[in-house]
């Protein structure tokens, strides 16, 4: 018989992770506009480099979350996947629902993250692309004005 008790345990771990997933990225996008805004309205230098070095300090969380959420991951997913089919039928059957359903949220997580980071791949991609043909056409602009 599988221990439900680990089961709940790494279904409470994995739900933290999400939780603090999306509560990183929040405040990474709250971060970013605030900069951006007030650059655009010219405030103080030093409030933007403070809000730079919050912003600094809240990045290097997002690695470290989508490792710990993969990991929280397969931790229940072992779990969940050795209980016997005759087993998850039992009464404790809401604890297995529950750490199913929450791994279910979890993968669902990891494939937006992995597609979230392809389209940012790719947009840092045209954006040098454009830069280096934008480049080109400068030198290109220079050697017909010679």
């Amino acid at each position: 018989m599988v221990d439900l008790n680990k089961i709940k345990i790494k279904t409470g771990v994995l739900a933290r992770t999400i939780k603090d997933w999306g509560s990183y990225k929040k405040e990474v996008g709250k971060l970013t506009e605030q900069i951006e805004a007030m650059k655009a309205s010219g405030q103080d230098e030093h409030d933007i480099s403070h809000r730079q070095m919050c912003l600094d300090e809240t990045l290097p969380m997002l690695p470290d979350t989508k490792t710990r959420l993969a990991k929280a991951i397969a931790d229940l997913e072992g779990l969940i996947h050795s209980v016997p089919a005759s087993e998850t039928a039992t009464v404790e059957n809401e604890i297995y629902k529950k750490g199913a359903a929450t791994l279910a949220e979890g993968k669902k997580l990891v494939e937006d993250i992995a597609k979230e980071e392809e389209e940012e791949r790719k947009r840092k991609e045209e954006e040098e692309k454009k830069k280096k043909e934008d480049e080109q056409k400068e030198k290109d602009k220079e050697k017909d004005g010679k």
